[in-house]
């Protein structure tokens, strides 16, 4: 389990589209081998770095290469809500058919989880007798689960909306730069990302040091580094919205 000032329950900020909540299916460690360390310390033009700093930037960057994947094949909160209600009418309606619109459900719609289990998944309320009359009623029970289930669901998520769970898009990335900025700034190293307009002539040693680092990192682990100017005004928005969680700004 993750803890720290980095742990996942993190605000966001309203206009952002958010991402249901999740979990990466398997560590991904980042490891820099010396090839990859000189390109990156070459590009940032500070020296070396030394082994204890290198092992703190994989250690924050293996937390990036392990959710940044999962975040980007996690749908949107709003997609999810959507599909549920398409899903309970439909539910309904098949219900409806076979049964009766007069069918009762079993479950009050504020069932919690353990409710729903109990009433419709425990093996002691199980049909022993898989008879014709049982099974046209288990299958009954079937279309009230699913009822519950996405009813619960639904109300998960709008909770997780309302106080500002789940992830807007590219916040893993925000977290491995703002995580970034705090190890080198303890080492008074260059965090700075230059908007002057010289930034695309010159860039700072740090956009120049993201840039590098990126490149050694999976495909889907990298964001913005289609030019400096990009990467600049995303470390930018970074330390906003990471710093906005903790009422200040993330640099």
């Amino acid at each position: 389990m993750i803890e720290g000032p980095f742990s996942f329950h993190l605000m966001r900020r309203r206009r952002d589209p958010t991402r249901t909540p999740y979990l990466p299916r398997e560590l991904r460690a980042a490891v820099f081998n010396e090839d990859e360390r000189a390109r990156v310390e070459e590009a940032y033009g500070q020296g070396e770095l030394g082994e204890q700093l290198w092992k703190e930037i994989e250690s924050a960057t293996s937390l990036h290469t392990t959710f940044a994947p999962t975040e980007a094949q996690t749908p949107y909160v709003q997609d999810v809500l959507k599909r549920l209600d398409k899903l309970t009418t439909t539910a309904m309606a098949v219900r409806n058919a076979i049964y009766g619109a007069a069918v009762e459900d079993r479950l009050d719609p504020n069932a919690t989880l353990s409710n729903i289990y109990d009433t419709f998944f425990s093996l002691q309320n199980a049909q022993s007798d898989l008879s014709v009359t049982n099974l046209y009623l288990l299958y009954r029970d079937v279309l009230g689960a699913l009822l519950a289930l996405n009813n619960y669901l639904k109300s998960e998520l709008q909770a997780e909306q309302i106080a500002g769970g789940g992830f807007p898009d590219g916040f893993m990335w925000d977290l491995w730069i703002v995580r970034l900025v705090g190890l080198l700034k303890a080492k008074k190293l260059p965090t700075g990302a230059r908007h002057d307009s010289d930034k695309q002539k010159h860039p700072s040693p740090f956009v120049l040091f993201i840039r590098e680092l990126q490149k050694c990192l999976p495909k889907s682990c990298q964001r913005h580094n289609h030019s400096a100017d990009a990467i600049s005004q995303a470390i930018d928005r970074a330390r906003n919205r990471v710093g906005s969680h903790f009422g200040r700004r993330g640099d």
